[in-house]
């Protein structure tokens, strides 16, 4: 009875274990481990003797009883009799022992199982980027140890994540910054642009053959390269870029290669740093940004779904704030005149898909020319 006693009571720790840890991952709350806790190799060590030793005593103290009973009982029952009695009290009190002993290892490994599940799906997802996530620390062990350090670890990526991105954003816009400040336009063109993309991008995702590429990963990689589709202008001559009136073919020639250059650009420090995600939208917006639906744009003549969808995206939204924004050769126009002028370019300058996500996404370019106006475009207004 104190053997049977030992084994439920395991039984009841190990079923009282796992509840607590479903409550705790329901709630999201932890628990806090000892640095040094009691090895669980030695609670193994410890269960498996005790384990061996009640097989075996019990098993001796039945047999040494039994033998008593034969000395007692004498030739008044058959020997066969006796036998049969004997092997099947042990067997009985042998499979009570097993069955609790496999009923705590039944027990155990499904704790083990929500242990080792919850980890993995918590790390498949700091795989994919996703950082604001958490192992639930559900116990007093070596498990809920390496569960309070996973969070940690998490915590610390999290962290030099943000200071990477922020660093990354500040080069960024660095960089778009002085290729604006060599140039006609002004620093609310960057917001603007790199906005319209991004709505742009969201309303494209409803299409169905643009939902699947669209993720919301890639969706922000296109916001933050899209201020880096001018930064070749960095290598047009001040006599071209800063001209007050209409370039010459000769001088446009040389301004349609900034495309090309702000590409190379970027190519050079992919071959530097390794393609990234990040690199690759970046290089194929400023390359691809002046290219059209009808194969017309340059630098390389691409046509249709040749031409990146970042690209795409970024064509029209860097029209649509050149229509609307004041420059030396032409004033503001509405937004129902630029509306008209790329409506008038379906097919032909822009993809029809990005069109129609144009026009679902209207209202919000209204909102972000607005919260983003220069004052020369809210004096036109």
């Amino acid at each position: 009875m104190g053997i049977l006693g030992f084994m439920i009571a395991c039984d009841l720790a190990l079923a009282r274990e796992h509840r607590i840890a479903a409550r705790l991952q329901q709630t999201g709350e932890h628990i806090e481990p000892d640095e040094t806790p009691y090895p669980l190799t030695q609670k193994f060590s410890w269960f498996a003797t005790v384990c061996a030793f009640s097989v075996v005593g019990v098993v001796f103290l039945v047999i040494n009883k039994d033998l008593e009973w034969l000395i007692h009982t004498g030739d008044a029952i058959p020997l066969q009799t006796s036998q049969r009695y004997i092997l099947t009290e042990i067997s009985f009190i042998v499979a009570i022992i097993m069955a609790y002993i496999l009923t705590i290892i039944n027990g155990y490994a499904r704790n083990l199982k929500f242990f080792i599940s919850t980890e993995n799906h918590v790390l498949e997802r700091v795989s994919k980027g996703e950082l604001d996530v958490e192992v639930p620390v559900t116990s007093n062990d070596e498990f809920g140890l390496m569960a309070m350090r996973t969070n940690n670890m998490i915590s610390a990526l999290e962290s030099r994540t943000q200071e990477l991105n922020i660093t990354r954003d500040a080069s960024i816009l660095g960089l778009a910054s002085l290729a604006e400040t060599r140039d006609n336009e002004t620093g609310g063109h960057i917001l603007r642009t790199q906005n319209y993309v991004r709505v742009l991008a969201e309303a494209l995702r409803d299409n169905s053959r643009y939902t699947d590429l669209l993720d919301d990963y890639t969706i922000e990689l296109y916001y933050k390269s899209a201020p880096l589709h001018d930064v070749g202008k960095v290598g047009i001559p001040d006599r071209i870029l800063l001209k007050p009136g209409k370039l010459t073919d000769e001088e446009f020639a040389i301004m349609k290669q900034h495309p090309q250059i702000g590409a190379d650009a970027l190519a050079v420090a992919e071959n530097k740093l390794g393609t990234n995600c990040f690199l690759k939208y970046a290089r194929e917006i400023s390359l691809t940004h002046h290219e059209k639906w009808d194969g017309s744009g340059y630098p390389n003549g691409l046509r249709g779904t040749d031409i990146p969808v970042s690209g795409r995206l970024m064509a029209l939204a860097d029209v649509y704030d050149a229509l609307i924004s004041e420059r030396v050769y032409k004033p503001a126009f509405s937004h129902e005149k630029a509306k008209q002028i790329i409506l008038e370019g379906n097919g032909s300058h822009f993809d029809p898909d990005v069109i129609d996500a144009f026009l679902a996404a209207e209202q919000q370019f209204i909102e972000i020319a607005d919260q983003f106006a220069d004052k020369a475009m809210k004096k036109a207004s």
